[in-house]
């Protein structure tokens, strides 16, 4: 956010200040500002501030209790919020003595009590002691606001936004005009082609490791295994619990000694990068080599994790890392600093690759290049342009290609030119539909059932995960000790249960696969029988012993009623289900969608045997009712009821399977699970962005009726400004004491009429320009044929080298005769940056700033700036308390609606009353 509180005598100010402010900072020559005289007379203001009139965001009833409020001089709070939690640590420092103690789940009943927090605000903080179920935290519909409270969102202030629009500046245009022709698109088709050939090669490296890892722990788990000998049962469980073991240390140490950014499945990151938010780390090359190294071994561990999520997150970072062409972790930099990577070391062209690369971790964790682009359409992306839509589909198509080639001639990492043509697939899981199953109308009922239950259980899951991602950054994330413990502990719990389980269970005679023919070996095949007398198999240690893929392919096989039998599927969905939703955000590399999946499948064979034994018994024809076709039904309709997603699973589930006659239930149970878990929790990612304390836009606004409110309600204001011709050292005492990001440029210094707007980077650029440059009239310099060019391609270069620095250290030291001196900032500054009127519809603007993918948006009254828009002012709390304090709309309490005095809005021309306890409009009256 853009504006600072300034310290000004609000006694002299009185309650009818409706204009609008413009604050200016006048630099000192040691480039700080001065504290007004307090016994100065008359004197309102600092030397460092001019102003009008007090700002409209701050209400007159704020005024009476903030006027003995002292405030420091520059950047002390940038809205009104800000100003509410840094009130919020002095509460803390009083009470506690100036230690915080656990601030994050800490209440202190002052908040009741104190003027200066807002009714919405004290409701926030008494809700974090209303109990497991309060709504508005976790467990609340998806079209209800989220809740952050003060230490949250002041979390959420670390978070800066991304610029995607060029700066159409004097210096640019020139760039332009002289700019060749260099085949950008050309270009841009064959570097997604070699992001598509990386993910491909990754993919492949990924599931055969995995395999073979697998593989060798189960193979040394049974030598000298005897069913007769209960020695060897334990010496067989030691084995692999020390292979269990060594594999999460191996996968947890390097996330939490190395880069933690590695930990989890990385698609909540991912979305908010291409959502418009800045995540540092989270596409370094570090983070690749670890998060592909960690998921390998905390696969092979038997932990309840999958590959598919990292899948999409290393797929991202392929393309973010091979767009640049450099790496300054590996100092790949200077043999690449080409004109053919150059083009796209920008923000846009930046988030197109990294869409494009985690389309294709989809496309190459399910073989499903269209379930691959229609993920990132729907859940991934933020911003979408139909020319992309090629682009991505293209890098799809090649990376199940090159994944499938590569298993083809390298499986299981051998040398494989038997058949050189023949192209084997590389997707996690994988089950092609061997027996076609009739359809049938009435399979629609049990889906629906499946479309019920996977929406309740769908809301569990999300539910449970939230409050263990919460209680982990409580106690867990604290100590790196805890955080390498925590894996170990839970591979330890549920590898034992997961063991010792089956030989609890008795065993069953292997059914005859007779109708299955010619595939009943591998059926057979599938089923454990070395903990069994011959000819007899465990039916749960088939489905707890086997890899992630031969589960869902044994929980899906067709034509096979009975092989497992009730109690065996619900003990093992019970703890499957348990450890899945704990093990999610641990300190190692994993994802949630195959844990989605197999859930969801055993929930599905659950209803379909039962579905089959009632049709059976009622002497039906049962050829249509099959355990595996209702697993994989109801894997869709569980996944369904956690993310969210409609078509792209749909679509996914069917490349999958391979089956499109049973398109009609799976959309049933999928659409019946989304609108059942939409009703008590917000999609599990959305809801994990808002628990990092991310500032996620969605597409729309949860908030109804913004249409009655203008951007004046949400505005920060005032703004700091900067004159088109601008005292360098009045420049340097912007940057140190303020962190906004941008400045709106205005025609004189007692004038408020917008010129343009220019970033704070553009200004670190322009004072670690040469002497001579800055002191030349910059007309005249722009005039020259070579200096525009260079300081155009300049400009990136220092912003990439300024960019991980902290804001203290990216202001560039200058010379007395510099910092006297006074700039030009017309050829630099943006002369078109996105504006609004003050009258413009509050719903528009939401909708004008996440489409365009903006990061500031202006505020005009006709000419003249009066505020700024950011991504923080448009988020749904946010929006709720300004139009509380500047509306007088009460968002709790609603018994004193029909007292309340008609609200102007839209700059006076209308005016709203409300009435009765929904809080709708009663009349809007006359044009005033």
């Amino acid at each position: 956010m853009n504006t600072v509180v300034p310290p000004v005598d609000l006694s002299q100010i009185g309650d009818t200040g409706h204009e609008h402010d413009v604050l200016r900072l006048n630099g000192t020559q040691n480039g700080s500002c001065k504290q007004p005289d307090a016994n100065a007379e008359g004197q309102s203001l600092s030397p460092c501030v001019s102003r009008r009139s007090i700002s409209p965001l701050v209400s007159p009833r704020s005024l009476q209790e903030l006027r003995q409020a002292p405030s420091p001089c520059i950047g002390v709070a940038r809205s009104h919020d800000e100003m509410l939690m840094r009130y919020r640590h002095q509460s803390w420092d009083q009470v506690y003595g100036g230690r915080r103690r656990k601030p994050s789940y800490t209440y202190d009943a002052a908040v009741d009590k104190d003027p200066r927090v807002s009714e919405y605000n004290r409701e926030v903080e008494k809700g974090r002691r209303a109990g497991l179920f309060r709504v508005g935290r976790d467990f609340k519909p998806a079209g209800h606001v989220h809740k952050w409270t003060f230490q949250e969102r002041e979390k959420m202030q670390e978070f800066e936004g991304l610029d995607y629009h060029e700066a159409v500046s004097k210096v640019y245009l020139h760039h332009l005009e002289r700019k060749k022709p260099d085949w950008h698109w050309l270009a841009k088709w064959f570097l997604m082609g070699a992001v598509a050939v990386t993910v491909g090669i990754i993919a492949f490296v990924l599931k055969q490791s995995i395999d073979s890892l697998s593989k060798i722990k189960m193979a040394v788990a049974q030598q000298n295994f005897n069913i007769q000998d209960k020695s060897t049962w334990v010496a067989s469980g030691l084995r692999l619990l020390t292979f269990d073991m060594v594999f999460i240390l191996l996968s947890a140490m390097p996330v939490v000694f190395i880069i933690p950014q590695a930990a989890g499945s990385g698609v909540p990151e991912v979305m908010a990068y291409l959502n418009g938010v800045l995540m540092p780390k989270v596409f370094n090359v570090r983070t690749l080599i670890v998060k592909l190294w960690s998921c390998i071994f905390a696969v092979s561990s038997g932990l309840p994790v999958g590959p598919e999520g990292p899948m999409i997150h290393l797929g991202a970072m392929v393309g973010a890392g091979v767009s640049q062409g450099r790496s300054r972790t590996l100092g790949i930099s200077s043999w690449t600093n080409t004109n053919f990577f150059k083009r796209f070391r920008n923000n846009k062209d930046h988030r197109d690759f990294i869409a494009a690369g985690s389309a294709a971790g989809v496309a190459a964790a399910f073989a499903a290049p269209i379930g691959g682009l229609l993920f990132v359409m729907e859940e991934i992306a933020s911003w979408w342009d139909y020319s992309l839509t090629w682009m991505i589909f293209f890098t799809c198509i090649v990376t199940c290609l090159s994944a499938d080639w590569c298993t083809s001639f390298f499986g299981d990492f051998e040398i494989h030119l038997d058949n050189p043509f023949d192209l084997q697939l590389t997707a996690m899981i994988h089950f092609a539909e061997v027996v076609p199953v009739k359809p049938n109308v009435l399979a629609i009922l049990p889906a629906l059932v499946l479309g019920v239950l996977g929406g309740i259980t769908g809301t569990a899951f999300t539910w449970i995960n939230l409050k263990v991602a919460r209680f982990r950054a409580r106690h867990i994330r604290v100590s790196k000790l805890r955080s390498i413990m925590e894996p170990c502990v839970l591979v330890l719990i549920y590898c034992t249960i997961n063991y010792v389980a089956p030989f609890l269970w008795k065993c069953e005679d292997i059914p005859d696969f007779s109708g299955l023919a010619p595939h009943s070996k591998e059926e057979k095949a599938r089923l454990v029988t070395w903990i069994c007398p011959q000819d007899q198999y465990s039916p749960l240690a088939s489905i707890s012993y086997g890899t992630t893929e031969q589960v869902v392919t044994t929980l899906f096989s067709h034509k096979t009623p009975g092989l497992y039998p009730y109690s065996c599927l619900f003990v093992y969905v019970s703890l499957y289900f348990a450890f899945a939703c704990y093990t999610a955000g641990a300190s190692i590399s994993s994802g949630l969608v195959i844990p989605m999946i197999i859930i969801g499948a055993c929930l599905g064979r659950i209803v379909g045997q039962a579905s089959y034994d009632m049709v059976t018994a009622m002497s039906w024809r049962n050829d249509w009712v099959d355990p595996g076709l209702f697993a994989f039904i109801g894997a869709g309709a569980f996944f369904g009821g956690v993310s969210r997603l409609t078509i792209s699973l749909t679509v996914i589930m069917l490349e999958l399977t391979g089956s499109l006659t049973h398109l009609l239930p799976l959309m049933t149970a999928v659409m019946t699970a989304k609108w059942i878990a939409d009703l008590f929790t917000h999609p599990l990612y959305h809801a994990l962005l808002e628990v990092k304390c991310i500032p996620f836009l969605d597409s729309k606004p949860v908030l109804d009726k913004l249409d009655l409110f203008t951007v004046r309600h949400v505005m920060a204001s005032p703004v700091v400004t900067v004159c088109v011709k601008e005292a360098v050292k009045n420049i340097i005492a912007i940057l140190e004491n303020t962190d906004h990001n941008a400045f709106p440029v205005v025609l004189k210094p007692d004038s408020s009429i917008l010129v343009g707007l220019i970033s704070r980077a553009q200004l670190e650029v322009i004072l670690s320009l040469d002497e001579s440059i800055l002191l030349t009239d910059a007309d005249s310099w722009l005039m020259q044929s070579s200096e525009p060019e260079w300081w155009y391609n300049e400009m990136v270069n220092i912003k990439d080298n300024n960019f991980l620095k902290p804001l203290d250290e990216r202001v560039p030291p200058v010379t007395p005769a510099v910092e006297e001196a006074t700039i030009s900032l017309a050829p630099y500054m943006n002369c078109s940056p996105y504006t609004v009127a003050d009258t413009f519809s509050l719903s528009e603007a939401y909708v004008l700033f996440r489409t365009m993918g903006l990061r500031h948006m202006l505020v005009v009254n006709g000419h003249d700036v009066i505020g700024i828009i950011t991504r923080k002012d448009l988020l749904g709390q946010n929006m709720q308390e300004s139009l509380e304090m500047n509306c007088g709309l009460p968002m709790f309490s609603t018994s004193s609606l029909d007292s309340m005095e008609p609200q102007p809005v839209f700059g006076g021309l209308f005016s709203l009353s409300w009435s009765g306890s929904n809080r709708r409009p009663r009349a809007i009256s006359g044009i005033q």
